[in-house]
């Protein structure tokens, strides 16, 4: 069973933005290079205008992204590339380590268990996810987009700040889903996931299904991950429901300190706290 997703433009991929086309071969170009190099020499090489490459090169210099000689007039690039890498390796690390535990919990309550990743204000992306060996399973694959209102994901990411009650009700009208309650009642739902800790969904998003979702946080206190379990309704009781949201809520709880300080990978690959 495969869900169907938000296929709204932006969150389908749609018709690529020159500039940032152009951009990207630049930043590429520079990484090849053994030496910095001229606008005249990149614009050259990428079958750029001239005009084109240096008002790029000079937006790419102003966020850092590359650096300016001027003495020699050429360009290499910048340390803030390097922000950007640590930060996703940091995200990559978070990932491998989270991922015993959706192995654990799919294990342990025959569901599909999902990692989205807060890519922006109104988007996630999952980046893992774990099935069981059932016949009959709800089918998530890795790389899809879905709005961070959505679901029950969308509960919990909502209780966050960062919106304010109009522009969460505007974004909240795009999410759609098989079966939607009203905004109102939405806003119910996201107060009862902080109460809780985790959120469900049961039918709404997706006919058929139950989703429970509790949010990861980063030492900021920001939401970084949704961790989510979705299996079928007709598999899901009201006491299997409490006992999952019970484990899922004391799982992102436990990954959120674990965030906060080092931590160690044990023989049996369970996130393991550090005294």
């Amino acid at each position: 069973m495969t869900p169907e997703y938000d296929q709204r433009p932006e969150a389908a991929a749609g018709k690529p933005v020159g500039a940032v086309m152009a951009a990207i071969q630049i930043l590429r170009y520079l990484a090849d290079q053994p030496a910095p190099a001229t606008n005249i020499q990149i614009a050259r090489s990428l079958n750029l205008n001239i005009s084109t490459s240096f008002n790029i090169l000079r937006t790419l210099v102003s966020e850092s992204l590359v650096t300016f000689d001027p003495a020699a007039k050429a360009y290499s690039l910048g340390y803030a590339l390097l922000e950007l890498a640590n930060n996703a390796l940091d995200q990559m690390t978070s990932v491998r380590l989270i991922h015993p535990e959706l192995e654990r919990l799919t294990q342990q309550w025959e569901v599909t268990t999902a990692l989205w990743l807060r890519v922006s204000q109104s988007q996630v992306f999952l980046v893992d996810r774990v099935q069981p060996n059932s016949w009959i399973r709800v089918e998530l694959p890795v790389g899809r987009r879905m709005s961070a209102l959505a679901g029950a994901l969308g509960r919990c990411l909502a209780g966050f700040p960062g919106f304010d009650q109009d522009e969460m009700a505007e974004l909240y009208g795009t999410v759609g889903g098989d079966d939607p309650v009203a905004f109102d009642e939405f806003m119910a739902d996201v107060a009862e996931a902080k109460r809780l800790g985790y959120a469900v969904d049961r039918d709404r998003l997706w006919r058929g299904t139950t989703a429970l979702s509790s949010c990861i946080v980063e030492p900021s206190g920001r939401p970084m991950f949704a961790l989510s379990v979705v299996t079928l309704s007709a598999r899901c009781s009201l006491e299997r429901q409490l006992a999952i949201g019970a484990d899922l809520q004391e799982t992102t709880s436990r990954i959120s300190r674990l965030l906060l300080r080092p931590h160690i990978q044990p023989d049996d690959g369970a996130v393991q706290e550090t005294a």
